[in-house]
């Protein structure tokens, strides 16, 4: 039987050096997949394997938690997660880029029930503003999970209408919808910038002085396609205050999927 925790430690390997114990944050995994799949910096059977490992940890909800893998390929799951909103999108976001880059829609069809899981699970994290917020705990909504949540429903919203399955129908419209509400919620008009998280009728509003979370923030928009004409020129601005080569290393990944992404999902609107 094949070992699928080696496909992990594998993608872990381009974020940090591999200990005799590593805590593997799924969200990271996702980001630095993507990383690579987008840059072809890892064979696409490489990045398959890690999706397997991914749906094979999913508890029957549809969550994922972080998980403790040892050298050996051994592991124990934690009772622990970051945030749902963000590991399921950018989970969508991430077999939507391997289909992309591979054709291989048997994949995508054979694990339709577990995605269409991941993607009704983040309807209830949805809040009476319409914001999704980190988890049932963690009653936050960020710009950067809204961002990836709206990517993920783009994604599945694709990834269903390619096999013929009308509820991709469902998606497109969540994912329409949740952009206006960022453009309208989040945008300060004033700043011209992206605020980066609201809690209630707290506003935390970014400075583009500060780089995490505050200018980390507007790459989200960015890479989703959903800046047009003036707010695009306003959040270059803020990001062209980012040096790229001095960011830890997931930020540095994010930063350059913002600019390989853009053009792929503004195809979306």
């Amino acid at each position: 039987m094949e070992i699928l925790a080696k496909y992990p430690l594998k993608i872990w390997s381009y974020y940090r050096e591999i200990q005799e114990v590593n805590h593997f944050n799924p969200y990271i995994g996702n980001i630095t997949a993507s990383f690579l799949i987008t840059g072809k910096y890892m064979e696409s059977k490489d990045i398959k394997g890690y999706i397997r490992w991914y749906l094979e940890n999913t508890d029957n909800k549809g969550v994922m938690h972080d998980f403790l893998i040892y050298r050996d390929f051994s592991q124990k799951k934690l009772d622990f997660y970051d945030s749902i909103d963000g590991y399921v999108g950018s989970f969508l976001i991430l077999f939507y880029l391997y289909v992309l880059n591979t054709g291989d829609r048997d994949f995508f069809i054979k694990n339709k029930k577990c995605l269409l899981k991941k993607g009704f699970l983040l309807f209830s994290l949805k809040n009476e503003k319409g914001l999704f917020e980190a988890s049932y705990d963690k009653k936050v909504s960020y710009l950067m999970d809204n961002m990836e949540v709206y990517g993920g429903f783009v994604s599945l919203s694709r990834l269903l209408k390619k096999v013929g399955d009308d509820r991709w129908k469902i998606f497109q419209d969540e994912a329409y919808s949740l952009k206006n509400r960022v453009l309208e919620m989040f945008y300060d008009k004033e700043k011209g910038v992206f605020n980066w998280a609201i809690k209630g009728d707290e506003v935390f509003k970014s400075n583009c002085t500060i780089l995490y979370p505050d200018l980390v923030a507007q790459l989200f928009p960015l890479m989703y396609g959903i800046l047009r004409g003036e707010k695009r020129k306003n959040v270059m601005g803020c990001i062209g205050k980012i040096n790229p080569f001095v960011l830890p290393k997931e930020q540095y990944f994010v930063y350059c999927l913002s600019f390989r992404l853009e053009r792929l999902f503004s195809s979306f609107l």
